[in-house]
């Protein structure tokens, strides 16, 4: 809103309100889908409970009929997310304009968990677990902006700024065990208690500024500087600095070399650094509540008997660490043709990163298992595509085509002294690592012992050998991922689809480590011709004709192996497609209505993987979407999804 010549403001308010309702996936005791996976087609999981009201399961005493999962398990999550915004402008000269903004995203979330008593696993009596989560950011700016005509043909145009972000993060956790009445979920029916409290706070203070140098509107330089101060870092090197330039020329412009056919033609370069912090409390060593487990029976609660237990942190903070930076060139070129109805904007970039902090291991002399160090110097190149079409533009009707096509080549060039390698996710064998002189993502694990053509050797039983050592099977990321979006308008009506994909990379899939053993993989589904392996008999170096008749024992020695389990995690999808009407605004006017828009959305509705992967998708991994990518084990499968949305203008 504009107060006066001067003066203008504004002021913005989002509320989000969502709520889920979900089972328990993955490598979990209560784990829906491990008994749907590995119980045997012929075996009816349902009813849940036989006469004697106890679960019906047709093997191993640790895992629940999914039929009683449903009746008797939840896990609900409720969050309410508010983000507020305020900005400001005020024109202190007619070239010169003071800006400021301040934001606030901040939300509460609570969750609940319950198994019931009756629980085949760690809590037979019944278990309960309740969050209540508060987040908060705060982000303000303030930004002197301004331009300058130096003459007929050249143009300065400026800023500096200020920004504050403060980051705020409390979790308060209740795990609750031991029911007194079943199936009443509440914190007061339950006789053992385990709660727990998370506090995080980050502020970073940063200081900017950028400069545009351009001559006759067709040739640009850029230079940027950025400065932040964040309280992650040590008190003493907590400043970071980090500056760009780039420039950019119109040649279409410049060389006067506009047709009937040819609109734009522009070549940019750029080299920029780009500094980044520490995960908060990494440069100190914290206490925590001793837990004391083996992941499979259970765990002493402190306090224990009125006594109280803190030990140290299992990880070494480091008060030396130094803030992140990366290095990166690019190069582009954008082209268009044919009254902009087709246009190409290619471009090449090579990134070096170095000082990533990871928290890597450490000598066990320590007491330690790992300390936070800028561990890793990791180097990205590739090239970045984007082609945008209209075939046909006739009377109100229009059809729309944009491609994208990306592929990116990585390295890791070293690690820090002493660490081999850093392990992201899964276990110490099999796991994703990063590793020196290999690609990011390292999928390691026991491997088939080949020679030296790379053929699989096979002892004289017709059974693969497993190799001594373990090493690299995979790796999991993408050779190239692209996609395409159609747009079809005509007058209102708007038809939009993107379909996305995938090619090359790998993925661990865990559920073929257990299923084969338990005879329910679609590997294990012919059991009448014996299984020839495809490789040579270490004995004599011949072809193997052995064929093994004995499945089980075959399938329990394949599903050990590593490498048997490793898949092409490439596909094809159809992310979204949607229907949109926009009433017309004659008809709207009637009512006070500037815009009204209906529409129709659908995610996730088609998906086609390759043929070597027998997940339910490559996209579901283990451990979410963090750096862990590469592991997927009994994963709900992906939901498809339909919305009806109405858009109101007034």
């Amino acid at each position: 809103t504009r107060l006066s010549d001067k003066l203008s403001i504004g002021a913005k308010l989002e509320y989000i309100n969502t709520k889920n309702n979900r089972l328990s996936e993955g490598n979990e005791q209560s784990s829906i889908m491990w008994t749907v996976l590995t119980a045997p087609s012929t075996y009816n999981l349902y009813p849940a409970l036989d006469a004697n009201g106890v679960q019906r399961l047709w093997r191993t005493p640790t895992r629940n009929n999914p039929y009683w999962l449903l009746d008797n398990t939840l896990y609900i999550d409720q969050r309410d997310r508010f983000v507020p915004t305020v900005n400001l402008e005020y024109k202190l000269l007619p070239w010169l304009k003071v800006k400021g903004n301040l934001g606030v995203d901040y939300y509460t979330s609570s969750s609940k968990y319950y198994e019931n008593s009756g629980n085949r696993g760690s809590y037979p009596t019944g278990r309960l677990i309740e969050s209540a989560r508060v987040r908060r950011e705060i982000n303000s700016d303030i930004m002197l902006t301004g331009n300058r005509t130096l003459g007929e043909k050249m143009k300065l145009d400026f800023m500096a700024g200020h920004n504050i972000n403060a980051q705020y993060y409390n979790a308060k956790t209740v795990k609750a065990s031991d029911f007194i009445i079943p199936g009443f979920y509440n914190l007061s029916n339950t006789r053992v208690y385990d709660p727990g409290e998370v506090t995080t706070m980050k502020r970073m203070v940063s200081v900017y500024g950028s400069a545009t140098l351009s001559y006759n509107n067709y040739l640009y330089v850029t230079a940027t500087g950025r400065n932040d101060w964040s309280s992650t870092l040590p008190a003493g090197n907590n400043s970071f600095f980090y500056p760009s330039i780039s420039s950019g020329i119109i040649f279409s412009d410049a060389l006067r070399l506009k047709n009937s056919w040819f609109d734009f033609g522009k070549l940019r370069l750029s080299y920029a650094q780009v500094g980044n912090d520490a995960p908060e409390y990494s440069t100190s060593t914290s206490y925590v509540k001793a837990n004391p487990n083996d992941g499979q029976r259970g765990e002493i609660i402190f306090p224990y008997n009125g006594i109280g237990s803190y030990i140290q942190s299992n990880i070494m903070g480091n008060p030396l660490l130094k803030p992140e930076k990366t290095n990166e060139f690019e190069t582009g070129l954008e082209l268009k043709f044919f009254g902009n109805r087709a246009s190409v904007d290619l471009a090449y970039y090579d990134k070096t990163s170095k000082d990533q902090i990871f928290s890597a291991p450490t000598a066990p002399e320590t007491g330690f298992g790992s300390m936070v160090v800028n561990a890793a110097e990791i180097k990205n190149k590739g090239i970045e595509v984007q082609l945008n079409l209209t075939p046909v533009v006739i009377n109100d009707f229009s059809w729309e085509v944009n491609l994208n096509y990306s592929k990116n080549n990585n390295k890791v060039i070293n690690l820090t002294e002493g660490v081999s390698s850093i392990r992201l996710a899964g276990f110490v064998n099999p796991g994703i690592f990063i590793m020196a002189n290999q690609p990011y993502g390292v999928i390691w694990g026991s491997r088939f012992l080949r020679n030296d053509k790379g053929e699989v050797l096979v002892d004289d039983d017709g059974f693969e050998i497993t190799a001594t050592e373990s090493g690299p099977i995979g790796n999991a990321m993408p050779d190239w991922i692209g996609g395409i979006r159609n747009t079809l308008t005509w007058k209102g009506i708007s038809v939009s689809a993107l379909i996305d994909t995938r090619q090359g990379g790998d993925i661990y899939n865990l559920d073929e480590y257990y299923t084969k053993a338990y005879g329910t993989s679609w590997f294990t589904r012919d059991r009448e011709h014996p299984i020839v392996v495809k490789g040579v008999r270490q004995s004599d170096g011949q072809v193997n004709t052995t064929g093994v008749t004995d499945f089980r024992t075959y399938w329990s020695n394949n599903s050990n192996i590593d490498e048997a389990n490793v898949q092409d995690a490439s596909f094809i999808r159809l992310r979204d497609i949607s229907v949109s009407y926009e009433f017309p605004k004659e008809l709207l006017g009637k009512f006070w209505v500037k815009g009204l828009v209906f529409s129709v959305s659908g995610r996730n509705l088609w998906l086609k993987t390759s043929s070597s992967f027998t997940g339910s998708d490559p996209e579901n991994s283990l451990y979410g979407s963090g750096n862990g990518q590469g592991l997927t084990n009994f994963a709900v499968p992906s939901s498809k999804s339909i919305n009806f949305a109405l858009k109101l203008t007034l």
